[in-house]
């Protein structure tokens, strides 16, 4: 009986800090939403329904992805028989087939972007970068040195892609190289992690799901990992880092 009311006194402190939480969040929401219209913080109608309504879209979203992480997290019989063919061919076995396989449905997804974004999406950062590299006058110098307000790896990587685009007789085909190689940098990160996953016990719906939220989310092609600017370099190496680490920890733990 004990037991019973501490475990009923656990959830409801946590049924409290979450829609704390979610009262935070839709506050901080709201004075966003307040500045943006009146250029100061205003408390007003507007401000309370507007905290209520990203309260509930929070905890909406909270509640729909507990369910669907308890879902992926188990392999049910039902879909064992529905995905049997799809199961044979993504086992997401660690290997070096199941690797390329991944890696080639989550290249192919993404080829349209990379199609319809030529020569490829360049933030305003990777612009001054550019213009340092080619010695021309920037926010960050006058174009003699190379500032290192963004490291300096990143302004010789993508100088380099422009330089070889230069002399193949077109900077964007070179920033189009570029793109390519990130995109195909991050394809193979993001494989190693759903293999990875699926190595150390997820389910197979968990890995598969990962699979079409990596293929067809359109903000990782667009935003992050085909995209010539800084985080495009480093989201892969992040990934394959992190990876790693994991690996180490699950060793210690398990010795």
């Amino acid at each position: 009986m004990r037991k019973e009311k501490s475990i009923t006194r656990v959830l409801s402190m946590k049924h409290i800090a979450l829609v704390t939480l979610a009262l935070l969040c839709g506050f901080a929401a709201a004075i966003v939403d307040a500045i943006r219209i009146h250029g100061h913080i205003v408390f007003s109608f507007r401000c309370m329904w507007f905290t209520g309504a990203i309260a509930l879209l929070f905890l909406a979203f909270v509640f729909i992805g507990e369910r669907f992480l308890a879902w992926c997290s188990k392999d049910g019989d039902r879909t064992a028989e529905r995905m049997a063919s799809v199961r044979d061919c993504f086992s997401f076995s660690w290997g070096h087939k199941q690797f390329f396989l991944t890696t080639a449905v989550i290249v192919l997804c993404w080829i349209p972007y990379i199609w319809l974004t030529y020569p490829g999406i360049l933030w305003f950062d990777t612009g001054e970068q550019l213009m340092q590299w080619f010695h021309q006058s920037n926010i960050f110098s006058d174009g003699s040195f190379w500032s290192n307000h963004h490291p300096v790896f990143d302004t010789l990587f993508f100088g380099a892609f422009a330089q070889l685009g230069k002399v193949l007789g077109s900077v964007d085909l070179g920033l189009f190289l570029c793109s390519i190689v990130l995109a195909l940098a991050a394809a193979l990160s993001l494989a190693t992690v759903i293999l990875y996953c699926r190595h150390i016990g997820a389910s197979w719906r968990c890995c598969f799901a990962q699979l079409m939220f990596f293929s067809f989310f359109p903000g990782h092609p667009l935003l992050f990992y085909k995209s010539c600017q800084r985080y495009g370099i480093h989201a892969a190496i992040r990934l394959v880092h992190g990876t790693v680490c994991a690996d180490r920890t699950e060793q210690r733990r398990v010795s």
